[in-house]
């Protein structure tokens, strides 16, 4: 191989092609493709409008996200779905399940001279993903190319389902009388005093909004989140108008960036004071600025009420932790609490 692929690290490389995966910085002129497992920065990093190096063969979903968000030019974009094999340079390769984000994948090559390698991206291994990757089972792979990061025995999480229902425990828990639409199912707000900050990357932990979702719980999200999530059609038309909003002062459920509420340190998590109570004057300033536009509601409150306490929910696998309870007295003598 030409020396110009020397600074690739070989975890990027697939044996005896031309091939790159989920590698777009400093690129040789002789790549034949490349590929991509999913849309996180860490992966994609290096793509953008000005790209033209060759074609990206990705998901469906991961194709949507890099045209409509990352600008890369759609004559460059391969999409491709899982379990159905197709050829590149005489290599065949097959998309699986990665179980990681929407439109995440892993990446299984096998070369006209008999050889295997198995891309997994960032992958969550479970029993159930097991069963869908029967394919392998006959496969003798030469390599494997696997994140490692949680491999050590320290990391012990609970399972993706526990974590789920415990979010949707602790926010149905905090409040027992929510305000709810007289014309819909619909709960519009689950407490009179608490914001509810729920830390995400750029995709990421949908089926914890949808396990809101089907509770009966309206989310709000940033226009740029909006966009993002509309790529991802993991709810169907209806579905998304009804239970998402960009108005700040229509929910106290908030997708929020995972910088904007904490930062992890060796053992704990390290809260952003300064952001969550920014957050906290900018809900209730919000809803203030509703109720000076509608006569009908009083001169003082939302018909919710101002909000007096900020959760922030930190589902990550960086750190897992029991509950982490940060309490401080800001404005309004709320209470900020920071849960990972």
């Amino acid at each position: 191989m030409n020396e110009n692929w020397n600074h690739i690290p070989t975890s990027h490389q697939v044996p005896h092609t031309l091939f790159l995966v989920d590698y777009f910085l400093k690129l040789p002129t002789q790549v034949s493709a490349f590929f991509l497992t999913h849309w996180h920065y860490d992966h994609y990093r290096g793509l953008g409008s000005n790209f033209q190096q060759g074609f990206i063969y990705c998901s469906p979903i991961t194709a949507r996200l890099l045209e409509r968000i990352t600008l890369v030019d759609p004559q460059w974009i391969v999409a491709k779905h899982n379990n159905e094999p197709f050829l590149v340079d005489k290599v065949q390769i097959r998309f699986l399940d990665a179980n990681h984000c929407p439109g995440s994948v892993m990446i299984l090559f096998q070369t006209s001279e008999g050889s295997n390698y198995l891309h997994t991206g960032d992958m969550r291994f479970t029993q159930d993903l097991k069963k869908e990757l029967i394919v392998l089972n006959n496969i003798c792979l030469d390599a494997v190319y696997l994140d490692t990061t949680y491999c050590h025995r320290k990391y012990r999480f609970p399972s993706q389902a526990q974590t789920i229902q415990r979010i949707v425990h602790k926010i149905q828990n905090m409040n027992r009388i929510p305000f709810q639409d007289s014309n819909s199912n619909r709960i519009d707000c689950t407490s009179r005093h608490t914001l509810y900050l729920i830390a995400t990357y750029s995709i990421g932990k949908e089926r914890i909004i949808d396990a809101l979702i089907q509770n009966g719980y309206r989310i709000y999200v940033s226009p740029d989140k909006w966009k993002v999530l509309r790529c991802l059609e993991f709810w169907n038309e209806d579905i998304f108008n009804e239970y998402f909003t960009t108005d700040p002062a229509a929910s106290p459920i908030w997708l929020v960036g995972w910088n904007r509420v904490a930062e992890s340190v060796p053992g704990r998590l390290l809260p952003n004071f300064e952001a969550l109570e920014e957050m906290l004057y900018m809900a209730n300033h919000c809803r203030n600025r509703q109720v000076f536009s509608h006569h009908h509601y009083s001169d003082s409150f939302h018909p919710n009420g101002l909000l007096q306490r900020v959760m922030a929910l930190v589902p990550t696998d960086y750190l897992y932790m029991e509950y982490l309870i940060v309490n401080i007295a800001i404005m309004m003598n709320c209470t900020i609490s920071l849960l990972g």
